[in-house]
Parts: structure tokens; C-alpha cells; sequence
């Protein structure tokens, strides 16, 4: 079963949580640990020919946990594997000249991490050797705090010899003839164990979440002068920033409340209602053009008159949106003998911006008239 010692999760490998989400994990890797299926899978070692679609659902989830380890080890995981032979489950079928399979095996979606050990094993699968035993190991790290948890354990695999492993491979234990049977792997922050598969399992997966623990106090408490002044710094400027932050959120919920009030007025209700529709490009021009004029009209009476009264008021002529509405040879408002003619794509786009140059500095006023009124109140 896969074990993980933050959330004391024991099940199996393709129902866990997020592998990140745990600090240690115990794997043992076969069939039933990684799947849950206790019958018709292989043994370690072993191979056997199994339904298509659980082979390519369980090759596609051990993919996605394949790269959910990059996380895991960057976040300073243990991935403590009891070591034994792999084994693979795949599907195939032949029919007529063509021939199709798929395979997926135990080790391989995680002993991408192993260096060597994974490379041997991709490229001539005696990564892991055939060959069992009993203790006591020989014990090549000496004080290291799984010892004495390694040295009675008895082993079901083999890993390479010395001379194929790389330096940062630490030979934990080997069996009496040299062959090593545990070894440590550091991956980015976090670190691979393989053990021999006789190992007390609850006893290493407490000893390595110790080990984790007491690690990451002492990083966490030690503090240098510079961390600690440019710690202070950064949490003063949040602070300023939060205040200043809040501040802003105030005056803008204050702001807005005003300006919905003043659009909430009837006429402005109007306004806005015929603006959208006047410049709603994907109605006919002749129906932008009647809703425009209609908004000036109302804008007209809101400011006391005419046109004279609207510029003087709000800033803006109106003059344009009128004459391109009024024109008869363009059949909008009025209308003349003979075809009626287009108007000039650019004339339709100035009336347009008119219309939202007065609407702004209507909307402005009125938010201007709200708000004096209310401060006049307090």
C-alpha cells in the first residue's frame, strides 16, 4: 500500500491525493499496492496479458503520477520504495497483416528519478536484478538513521553494481557479496530511498518523517541579520500597502454608491436605454439613427430647451447626430423623391461619438449633482 505520513494515508497508488500534497511516501510497487486488484495480476517478476482498456487506463494514470513526482521531490518528498522485481501487464491482439500492443509495468513511471538505476532499467530492464536473501547486510553508511532498521532486513532484489552508479548514489547496504540493496537518491529537494523489502515499514516511515521534521525546524528557526531586516522591510511595505489598498477600496465603494444613485433617474434610465440601442451596430442605420435623435430629445428637454441649452449644459453639440437624422435624402427621419442615398460611413461613426461624448458628460453631471447634494446634507 502507499503510505504517507502528513495525512497517515494508506491506499492505493491511483487513489491518492496530489502526490505533493504529501511529505513521505511508502511504496511498495506492485500490482495490487498501485491498483487496489488483488487477483489476475502478475507477481513481481512476472508478466501477464490483461483487458486493453485497464491497461491503457492504469498506463495513463501512472503517467499522470509520473509527473506529479516532479512536484513532489521539489517540495522536499521521501519516496521510500521497498525494492523488488518489476512486473508488467499488457494487451495485444493481431488481425489480419497488423499486430497492436501496449505495455506498462510497475517501476518504471517513478525510476525516471532513480538515475542510473533508471537508466539501466529502461534500457536493458536489469536495473533491478533477480536475487533474494536474508540479513544482516553489510552496512556502508554507518550512522545513518535507518541502520538499524536495514541491517536485519531481508532483500528481494538486487540493485547494479558500484561501477555503474553514480556518485550522488549513496550505497546504504549491500549483501555479503557486494551487491547493493539499498541505496539513497537525491532528487531536487527531496530524496529516494530504495530498501530491502524486509524492512519494518511503520518503524522507517517514522524514522524518515522524524528525520523531515527535525530538517525543516532547524532551517525554518535560523535566521540571518540580512534575512530577518529584509523580512521586516517586506512585511512594512505590505502593511503600507494593505492600508493604502483598503483605502482605495473605500473611496471607490463610496463613488460607486453615488453613481448609481444618479443613474437610477428616469431620464437617465431613457438615456441610456436609447444610446445602446442607437449605437447597437448590428441593427439597421435608419433604427440607430431614430434612437440617437430620440435620446437627444430628451436630453434637450432634461437641460431646458434646445440645442443651445444641451451644449451649454453638457459640453457637447448636437448638431451632428441631428443633421445625419434629419437629412431627407438618407430616409431616416424624413424623406424626399428619388432613391434614398447611403450616408457617409464616416459621418454615421462621428454621430456615434457624439452620442457617447454626451451621454459621459451627462452621466458626469448628474453623479456631480448627487454628490454635492449629498454633501450638503451631512
Amino acid at each position: 500500500m502507499l503510505v504517507a505520513t502528513r495525512q497517515n494515508h494508506r491506499t492505493p497508488l491511483l487513489n491518492a491525493h496530489f502526490l505533493a500534497e504529501y511529505d513521505t511516501i511508502l511504496l511498495e510497487p506492485t500490482w495490487t499496492t498501485l491498483t487496489g486488484v488483488e487477483s489476475g495480476v502478475p507477481a513481481p517478476g512476472g508478466t501477464a496479458r490483461m483487458d486493453q482498456k485497464w491497461v491503457v487506463l492504469v498506463g495513463r494514470s501512472l503517467h499522470e503520477r509520473h509527473t506529479q513526482l516532479e512536484a513532489f521531490f521539489r517540495a522536499g518528498g521521501v519516496l521510500v520504495v521497498l525494492g523488488n522485481l518489476p512486473s508488467a501487464v499488457y494487451w495485444s491482439y493481431d488481425h489480419l497483416d497488423s499486430h497492436a500492443e501496449d505495455l506498462t509495468e510497475t517501476h518504471r513511471w517513478w525510476s525516471d528519478y532513480a538515475g542510473p538505476i533508471g537508466d539501466l532499467h529502461r534500457r536493458r530492464a536489469d536495473g533491478f536484478l533477480l536475487g533474494s536473501g536474508t540479513g544482516p547486510l553489510d552496512i556502508h553508511e554507518p550512522g545513518h538513521f535507518l541502520e538499524s532498521l536495514i541491517e536485519p532486513a531481508s532483500y528481494s532484489v538486487r540493485m547494479p553494481a558500484r561501477e555503474h552508479l553514480t556518485p550522488e548514489i549513496t550505497v546504504l547496504a549491500t549483501n555479503r557479496v557486494g551487491d547493493p540493496v539499498a541505496v539513497e537518491i537525491p532528487v531536487h529537494r527531496g530524496r529516494i530511498l530504495i530498501l530491502p523489502s524486509g524492512v519494518d515499514q511503520i518503524k522507517v516511515m517514522a524514522a524518515v518523517h522524524s528525520v523531515q521534521q527535525s530538517v525543516a525546524e532547524v532551517v525554518d528557526g535560523w535566521k540571518l541579520p540580512d534575512e530577518t531586516e529584509v523580512e521586516r522591510a517586506r512585511d512594512e511595505r505590505l502593511h503600507a500597502l494593505r492600508v493604502e489598498r483598503d483605502a482605495a477600496e473605500k473611496a471607490l465603494s463610496a463613488i460607486r454608491i453615488i453613481k448609481q444613485a444618479a443613474v437610477s433617474d428616469i431620464d437617465a434610465q431613457r438615456v441610456l436605454k436609447y444610446y445602446r440601442a442607437g449605437t447597437d451596430q448590428s441593427r439597421a442605420i435608419k433604427r440607430q439613427m431614430t434612437d440617437l435623435y430620440t435620446m437627444v430629445e430628451i436630453l434637450e428637454g432634461w437641460c431646458g430647451g434646445g440645442e443651445k441649452d444641451v451644449e451649454t449644459q453638457l459640453g457637447v453639440s448636437v448638431k451632428r447626430i441631428k443633421k445625419v437624422a434629419n437629412q431627407p435624402q438618407y430616409d431616416y427621419r424624413h424623406a424626399t423623391t428619388g432613391p434614398p442615398v447611403g450616408a457617409d460611413v464616416a459621418l454615421i461613426d462621428a454621430a456615434r461619438q457624439d452620442a457617447t461624448s454626451l451621454v459621459q458628460a451627462f452621466l458626469d453631471v448628474l453623479y456631480a449633482r448627487e454628490k454635492a447634494r449629498r454633501d450638503a446634507s451631512k
